[in-house]
């Protein structure tokens, strides 16, 4: 649905969406979704989690000379 490449449409490509079966979703759930999706909201938490896993990649991948020293001092 999100592909560049496609041709189509927010609106088209979300009609293609809402077409498709959800298998044992209850139906008002499959609404709730759909209506999340419409109205743009369930985009607003994708940057939340992008940044949060950014934050707590960068808290263990990068390490303060200090500290570094002090776990590996002799």
């Amino acid at each position: 649905m999100l592909d560049g490449r496609s041709k189509l449409t927010f609106h088209d490509a979300f009609l293609c969406f809402e077409a498709l079966q959800f298998g044992a979703m209850a139906e008002e759930c499959k609404l709730y979704m759909l209506q999340l999706v419409r109205d743009g909201d369930g985009f607003i938490h994708g940057s939340t989690y992008v940044n949060k896993v950014a934050e707590d990649l960068a808290a263990k991948l990068i390490v303060e000379e200090e500290e570094d020293y002090e776990e590996h001092s002799y």
